[in-house]
């Protein structure tokens, strides 16, 4: 009999990926209120709440891939998904740029223009498909003498990149400090670090399985906290919405995804949670499709009904419209699963 899926991963993906809704509609009308408001206060607690959504991601693709006992064949890695990426992106690039221009005012060179220039959520493929470039080094890394180097590479990208990255990303730094910073510039992929660290808390977890979930969870809200409450302060100080700590390359995005794996990774599975296994995975499966699909859903709320985080308090406008997206969304994408045409890509 072969090895149960580890519903685990598949229940964390769900989380993240609502996480992903949560960023997108809090951050809406981020940048367009006063940082004195209470509309802004609740924009930047839940904006920094879930913005380790986006490195939680690369970790799950780092503990699937990387945990397999044999590298993934060149030919494979690039027609399965490298190659896959790169059509749902140019694609998805071209959808969006259709409904943003409309039909009435297209043209070829402002349909070219506008693929080209995509939109704002589908960075994260080609980054991801730059990590995938790096999978057989990366796996190569975590096997190599069962690991010996892989330890030392998650602390060179700790020191030399996420650490790197947040004191680069803080606007009172001094010049001298930024200079010298500048001056020994390791760009080692911080992406990838993510990738190899989501492997590595996997491989480790008889290290810390032990301790007490609450711990996890109480050091995750001081963290986040931390994080809402500097951010807050810097922003009032400046007068100005300030988002550096928000970086995803960043310190506190970086410890949260950490943490929030480890709470994942210790939720125990009973016999009874595989009854549900089908449905937990098709849910799972849907998530792709939600992350392309769900700004559409956002932005014609907002132009055709007038319906966005503004519209009634924030603090319950967020929760309620991301719940309500991902629903739908989720809805849309067991729709097209049923087309044979189409449910290979979503």
């Amino acid at each position: 009999m072969g090895q149960k899926r580890d519903l685990r991963i598949d229940l964390l993906r769900i989380f993240a990926c609502f996480m992903v809704v949560f960023l997108h509609v809090s951050g809406q009308n981020w940048s367009r209120v006063n940082v004195h408001s209470m509309e802004w206060l609740a924009f930047n607690v839940y904006d920094s709440a879930v913005r380790s959504c986006v490195p939680l991601f690369f970790m799950i693709s780092g503990k699937l891939f990387l945990s397999r006992n044999q590298l993934m064949p060149l030919k494979q890695l690039f027609q399965k998904n490298i190659g896959k990426l790169l059509i749902i992106y140019f694609v998805w690039s071209f959808l969006y740029a259709v409904d943003r221009i409309g039909i009435s005012h297209l043209t070829i060179e402002t349909l070219f223009e506008e693929t080209l220039a995509s939109e704002f959520h589908l960075w994260y493929l080609p980054a991801l498909i730059g990590v995938y470039l790096m999978l057989p080094v990366l796996w190569c890394i975590v096997h190599y003498e069962q690991g010996k180097y892989l330890k030392y590479t998650c602390i060179a990208v700790w020191v030399l990149g996420i650490l790197r990255a947040t004191f680069l990303a803080l606007p009172f730094l001094p010049d001298i400090i930024r200079e010298l910073l500048s001056t020994f510039s390791f760009d080692l992929g911080i992406y990838c670090g993510y990738f190899l660290m989501g492997y590595y808390i996997d491989n480790i977890k008889e290290k810390w399985q032990h301790i007490k979930t609450i711990y996890f969870i109480g050091v995750l809200i001081f963290v986040t906290a931390v994080g809402i409450i500097l951010t807050q302060i810097y922003s009032l100080y400046n007068g100005e919405q300030v988002s550096f700590l928000y970086e995803n390359q960043t310190f506190f995005p970086a410890v949260e995804a950490i943490l929030i794996l480890m709470i994942f990774l210790k939720i125990p599975i009973h016999q009874s949670m595989y009854r549900l296994q089908t449905k937990i995975v098709q849910v799972s499966h849907y998530t792709l499709f939600v992350y392309l699909f769900h700004p559409f859903v956002i932005e014609h709320l907002d132009n055709l009904l007038h319906i966005n985080s503004l519209s009634f308090n924030a603090w319950f406008s967020v929760p309620i419209l991301s719940i309500g997206i991902t629903l739908f969304s989720m809805f849309m994408a067991h729709i097209f699963s049923k087309i044979h045409l189409i449910k290979h890509w979503i």
